[in-house]
């Protein structure tokens, strides 16, 4: 073998070894160049999702989203310009970050590249140049600068399976990006997406909520934007004002509404002035409301887009407010009268006018009288005051239902031969004797009996029926009287409240209020049946309780003496 030969071979069988080792070196720190980019760019993912969350967290507005997004990525690239386009209320917002000095028309470039991905590729219908608005922040433009885009990379932003926005890269080089660079660009903005479809979902359902408990509020809402256009309208309004077309224009409205009050320079007053506007006591119809106007503000801004209308139905405190008025003037006259009568009987006692004995047993017997008719009367205050707090209770012993329907009967059946008013019973002979407060149900008999003999005319029926069910007995007082109104029927049973005749209001309010509340401490139930003009029918269950012993409540009841208890 020849030297030169040897030589060869020796050097080949040396360096390869070298070479190879060399090589697999230069592998392996290429490998471990990009997994410490990989690392870096991971660390740098995380540190852009975080600040993401926390502005998320701080505020869904789309605009300020992106911001922070293109802040997190500025020292992660070696790029010319980073950008974001978003969409939000039919405009658009283009926001570019320059960090090498490029010119406007490397910039518009980006843009058109941007709006070709967002309006083209994804389908939105696109924005002319007018309606989308430019914010460029960071290195100045120059127009002497020979730049051309030389790597332009793109994500989009999907919100619900809709384009809100896209977020690129862009550089004066050519293949400027690696792929870790990009995969950071792609995870962010699939993050983003995730997270803002979340907070959609979520406010979709929050706001479908919120919807829905305003229209099922028993106050009246109404919304109107700046240029009085009726945004929302729930159904208590609707209600209020008599609307039933869909589509509703503030002129609308403002028909259902009192000419009075100028209601329409008043809400275009709260909308200018950005103050809160109050009418009380404002009728509609036959109901009394508190009407308040509000601005309306945007989110972001504080800015205010328009007025909220509450219709407040104070209808109901408004009677009430009325009933305790009445009741006063009520009670004074029913305790005024009884005290004049013992008065000026007990000034004919103590005279030295010569009385006879049936005089002076008459006199007594009219204070008696009087006496009993004002306990009565403030027994019934404290039996409403005992309601009120919880604690009437009943004394439930064996007695007689029939005997008392009866006995009640007979004593109110000379007052109904004076008015010409037959009273008829339908007694159930299937009741037997079994446990019930005798004393409170009697007073239950005597209001509603005392109640249709005030409102039956001359001529009228009242019918007083029994019926037996396993469980319980059902009484029920029937008359041919005047009747109830639809309207007022809710109110019968309620504190204060007085049906109206003939002869207008009578009594205190508290007789039904304490019926009803005697029912309901024995397990029954009060029901009322009434047309104007037709009559009207109230029954009470009371439980079937057979038992041969007392039942004694913690806290008896005030016993009341069979006086007729005018509602």
């Amino acid at each position: 073998m020849s030297l030169p030969i040897f030589f060869i071979i020796s050097a080949i069988i040396f360096l390869t070894p070298i070479i190879l080792y060399r090589n697999l070196l230069d592998k392996k720190k290429r490998e471990l160049k990009f997994l410490k980019e990989k690392e870096k760019y991971n660390e740098l993912k995380i540190n852009a999702l975080l600040e993401i969350k926390n502005q998320i967290d701080y505020t869904l507005d789309l605009e300020k989203i992106f911001e922070s997004v293109l802040l997190s990525f500025n020292d992660a690239f070696p790029y010319s310009a980073i950008s974001a386009l978003s969409i939000k209320n039919q405009l658009g917002i283009f926001k570019t970050q320059t960090k090498d000095v490029v010119s406007n028309e490397f910039v518009q470039h980006i843009k058109d590249c941007m709006k070709k991905v967002l309006f083209d590729d994804a389908n939105i219908p696109p924005l002319s140049n007018d309606l989308i608005e430019e914010k460029i922040d960071g290195v100045p433009l120059d127009d002497r600068v020979d730049s051309h885009l030389g790597s332009f990379f793109s994500a989009p932003i999907i919100i619900n399976h809709q384009h809100a926005g896209i977020i690129a890269i862009s550089s004066t080089k050519e293949q400027a990006f690696t792929e870790n660079q990009l995969d950071l660009i792609r995870s962010v903005c699939e993050f983003l997406s995730s997270v803002l479809t979340k907070f959609a979902i979520g406010l979709e359902v929050e706001k479908n909520k919120t919807k829905t408990m305003i229209e099922n509020f028993t106050d009246g809402i109404f919304i109107v934007d700046t240029a009085s256009n009726v945004n929302y309208i729930n159904k208590a309004a609707r209600d209020f004002l008599k609307l039933d077309k869909q589509n509703l224009k503030i002129t609308d409205i403002l028909s259902g509404l009192p000419n009075t009050y100028d209601f329409k320079d008043k809400i275009l007053g709260v909308i200018n002035r950005n103050q809160i506007f109050e009418e009380k006591d404002v009728q509609i119809d036959e109901k009394t409301f508190i009407i308040k106007i509000r601005p309306v503000h945007e989110t972001e801004n504080q800015k205010v887009i328009g007025a909220e209308i509450l219709l407040q139905d104070i209808t109901l405190e408004k009677t009430i407010a009325r009933m305790k008025d009445d009741f006063t003037n009520v009670m004074v006259h029913e305790l005024r009268s009884p005290l004049t009568a013992i008065k000026a009987s007990s000034e004919l006692l103590i005279s030295p006018a010569d009385l006879t004995d049936d005089e002076r047993k008459r006199m007594m017997r009219l204070i008696y009288d009087a006496s009993d008719k004002m306990i009565y009367e403030v027994s019934k205050i404290l039996d409403a005051a005992k309601l009120d707090s919880g604690l009437f209770n009943i004394k439930k012993m064996p007695s007689d239902l029939t005997k008392i329907i009866t006995d009640r009967v007979n004593i109110f059946q000379a007052s109904a031969d004076e008015k010409g008013i037959k009273i008829q019973t339908e007694l159930d002979p299937n009741i037997t004797t079994f446990s019930f407060d005798g004393v409170q149900v009697t007073q239950v008999i005597n209001n509603l009996l005392s109640n249709s003999l005030k409102f039956t005319p001359l001529g009228g029926t009242i019918t007083v029926k029994t019926q037996k069910t396993p469980s319980d007995i059902t009484v029920s007082v029937s008359d041919t009287g005047v009747g109830i109104p639809k309207e007022k029927q809710h109110l019968l049973f309620t504190k204060y409240s007085q049906v109206e005749g003939g002869g207008g209001k009578m009594g205190t309010g508290l007789g039904l209020y304490v019926v009803k509340g005697v029912v309901e401490r024995h397990g029954g139930r009060i029901h009322l049946e009434s047309n104007p003009g037709e009559g009207t029918t109230i029954s009470f269950t009371l439980p079937f309780e057979h038992s041969e012993t007392p039942m004694e409540s913690s806290t008896p009841g005030i016993v009341l003496r069979p006086h007729s208890m005018n509602n």
